[in-house]
């Protein structure tokens, strides 16, 4: 009986398909089926064998030729659109999620995915962005952090485009999926409105973070 696979989803041609003598690692199973339909930063890749399955991003797998296995009898695989997303909120045209859209998004882009800004409403010197951060990251920027959120800290950034050093700056600030970008109405006001819908305000405001004193980490180096 000739050993088998199966690959579903957003691929070519989905159904079983026949390992070969040389054997078959998952890409090669995906090009097999004639390809994946989307773009790679945005192509989930879930490999179930037996009662254990596991996942990665068809780009990630590329650049990390260790997690691209060789597929085995009686797996399954499922290729699935995953876009990476955003949420605009605040002072933009377009509030809500928002698909990258690109391999790679700055901030500056990310204002322009949202609809840019409202003129009448809108205030440059208040451009927030919550996310996640390993605490090695936080220890970099704050060396008084005590340890108190575990590995993943919440931490906003607050970039002023009033200051033309911050325009180089954003710029080279890279958004990630499942970001919180704020444009506020009012700094003072608005960044108190913007933890309120974080729903934490202490805790998130203890690792808030000043982005033009920051321009390594926000060039992604």
């Amino acid at each position: 009986m000739q050993r088998s696979y199966v690959v579903n989803g957003e691929v070519g041609t989905s159904g079983r398909k026949p390992i070969t003598q040389a054997g078959d690692r998952i890409l090669d199973a995906i090009a097999n089926a004639g390809g994946a339909r989307q773009a790679t930063y945005e192509t989930r890749i879930t490999l179930q064998r037996g009662s254990k399955q596991g996942s990665a991003i068809m780009k990630d797998m590329i650049d990390n030729p260790a997690e691209n296995v060789f597929v085995q009898a009686g797996d399954r695989i499922y290729v699935t659109k995953d876009p990476e997303i955003f949420l605009a909120f605040g002072a933009v045209p377009q509030p809500g999620p928002i698909e990258f859209g690109l391999e790679k998004l700055t901030l500056l882009e990310a204002v322009g995915k949202a609809g840019g800004l409202l003129d009448q409403r809108s205030d440059p010197g208040a451009f927030f962005v919550f996310r996640y951060e390993p605490e090695s990251a936080v220890r970099q920027m704050k060396p008084d952090y005590q340890g108190s959120y575990g590995a993943k800290v919440p931490v906003v950034y607050r970039v002023n485009l009033r200051d033309p050093k911050a325009y180089f700056y954003a710029k080279g600030f890279t958004i990630r999926d499942r970001d919180v970008l704020y444009v506020a109405n009012s700094a003072a006001a608005e960044f108190k409105k913007f933890l309120d819908i974080l729903g934490s305000v202490r805790n998130v405001a203890n690792t808030a973070t000043d982005a033009v004193n920051l321009p390594k980490q926000l060039s992604g180096n």
